[in-house]
C-alpha cells in the first residue's frame, strides 16, 4: 500500500554555460524545479525526489506567449499534479496512484484548456517522485523494481494492443553497464572554434563548440536541430557534416525539426532538397531518422 503525505517544490536558478537554441527560443537561464514526496509505503515513511528544468516553448512551442507565461502555466500544471496526489486515496501499488493523479489532472487540465503534453509535465514530475520514494522505502533499484513489476504496472492500461504483457518482456536480463551519449546539436551552436567570437569565448576550461565537443568527449551519435528555413538548414548540415565525418570514424544522427516547419509541403522540400545534395551523401547514410515537424 502507498499513501501520499506530502509534496513541496524548491526551484534552483540555472544558468546556462552557452546559449541553447531549439525552435523559436534561445535558452540562457532557466529554474530548475525539484519535487520532493514524503510517502507512507506499507508502513514506513520514504522521501522522493524528481527535477526537471522549466524550459520555456518546450511543451506548447505557443509564439504568442511570453516566457513568464510559459514559466507559470509549468509551475500551475506541476502544483495542480502535487495536490491530486496530496488528496489521492491511499493506492495498492505505485501505478494505481499515478493513474488516480493521472485521470483527477487530465479532467481539471481539460477545464483549464492545458494541453496534454504539458499538463501531463506535472503529472511525470510527482511519478518520478513517487517511483524514487517507492525504491528507497523498499530497498529496490529501479531497475529491480520495473522487472519484477513491484510498481504494480499494467502495460494493458496504458496501450490496449500491449494485452497481459509484463515489462521485464521488453528489458535485457541485466541492466546495461554503459550507454551512448547522444549530443543535440542546437540551432546557436558554433560548429568550430573558428566560429566564436572573441567576446563569445568560454574561459572555464570545457570545450565550447561542436568540433572541441567531439575531440575531448569522442561523440558519436548526434541530434541535429533544425530552422524550418529550408536553405538555412541545407547550408549548416553541409558545414555539420564536414566537421562530424572528419572528426568521427563512425557516427550516428537524427534530424530534429522542432516543428519549425509548419506545414508538410514545406518540409517535404527541404528533406527532398538534403537528400539530393551530392555533397551530402555520405553523411546521409549515417542517419537514424528524420523527425518529422
Amino acid at each position: 500500500m502507498i499513501r501520499v503525505l506530502s509534496l513541496e517544490t524548491r526551484t534552483l536558478p540555472m544558468r546556462l554555460r552557452m546559449p541553447f537554441r531549439y525552435g523559436i527560443v534561445t535558452l540562457t537561464e532557466l529554474p530548475h524545479l525539484f519535487v520532493r514526496a514524503q510517502v507512507e509505503v506499507g508502513g514506513r515513511v520514504a522521501t522522493g525526489v524528481a527535477a526537471d528544468g522549466l524550459a520555456p516553448k518546450w511543451f506548447t512551442k505557443d509564439p504568442h506567449t511570453t516566457i513568464a507565461q510559459d514559466e507559470a502555466e509549468m509551475r500551475a500544471v506541476i502544483a495542480a499534479a502535487c495536490a491530486f496526489a496530496e488528496q489521492a486515496a491511499p493506492a495498492a501499488t505505485v501505478f494505481d496512484l499515478w493513474q488516480a493523479i493521472y485521470a483527477e489532472q487530465s479532467v481539471w487540465a481539460s477545464n483549464h484548456g492545458y494541453p496534454p503534453l504539458l499538463w501531463g509535465f506535472g503529472v511525470s514530475l510527482v511519478e518520478r517522485a513517487l517511483i524514487d520514494a517507492w525504491c528507497r522505502a523498499t530497498h529496490t533499484p529501479f531497475y529491480q523494481a520495473v522487472c519484477a513489476n513491484t510498481l504494480g504496472i499494467r502495460l494493458a492500461a496504458i496501450h490496449s494492443d500491449l494485452g497481459n504483457r509484463e515489462p521485464d518482456e521488453f528489458l535485457p536480463t541485466a541492466p546495461l553497464r554503459s550507454i551512448i551519449v547522444r549530443h543535440t546539436v542546437g540551432l546557436s551552436d558554433p560548429i568550430d572554434d573558428a566560429d566564436i567570437a572573441p567576446h563569445e569565448r568560454l574561459d572555464d576550461g570545457l570545450p565550447h563548440s561542436l568540433a572541441a565537443n567531439i575531440r575531448a568527449y569522442g561523440l558519436t551519435h548526434f541530434k541535429i536541430k533544425l530552422s524550418g528555413d529550408g536553405e538555412k538548414d541545407l547550408a549548416r548540415l553541409y558545414a555539420l557534416a564536414q566537421v562530424i565525418e572528419s572528426l568521427c570514424p563512425s557516427f550516428a544522427f537524427t534530424l530534429d525539426g522542432n516543428e519549425q516547419y509548419h506545414d508538410v509541403a514545406a518540409f517535404q522540400a527541404a528533406w527532398s532538397a538534403i537528400k539530393q545534395e551530392p555533397r551530402l551523401q555520405s553523411f546521409l547514410r549515417h542517419r537514424c531518422t528524420a523527425t518529422l515537424p
